[in-house]
């Protein structure tokens, strides 16, 4: 019977050297999905992160650009319209300086062209003459 006890007391020995050798293998696989798991989230946090960045400066470049091109249109649009009222205010001084220069200019004439200036051009508010006293006919009080 005493071989009995002993073979099952070393059977059972051999046992706990192989769940050993199981708990070891388990830990040591246990490691190296920590370690594979770990490198493959740094490396997917690192494409995320590079993405994200060379999007961020794309698009920041593309809005610089964008509003470049539209603070440029807007700007030719103001000259444009700019434009349009000096070449008119040029025209108007030519036209008052003839009729000034023909002699002594009749007021009425002056008052009509002044009007068809402004009804010619809607985005105008007004339009007026500024002239030294007596300068223009001699008429001033």
């Amino acid at each position: 019977m005493k071989r009995n006890v002993l073979k099952g007391a070393v059977m059972h020995c051999g046992s706990v050297r192989r769940e050993r050798g199981k708990n070891m293998r388990l830990k040591l696989q246990g490691r190296i999905v920590f370690l594979v798991m770990s490198v493959v989230l740094v490396v997917f946090l690192a494409i995320i992160g590079g993405t994200t960045y060379l999007n961020r400066k794309e698009s920041m470049e593309q809005a610089r650009l964008l509003a470049m091109s539209r603070s440029s249109e807007f700007a030719n649009q103001v000259q444009a319209r700019l434009e349009v009222a000096l070449d008119t205010a040029r025209t108007l001084a030519h036209v008052l300086e003839g009729l000034t220069q023909g002699g002594v200019p009749d007021r009425a004439q002056v008052n009509s062209v002044l009007q068809r200036t402004l009804r010619g051009n809607p985005e105008f508010l007004g339009v007026w003459t500024c002239w030294e006293p007596d300068a223009f006919d001699g008429r001033d009080k």
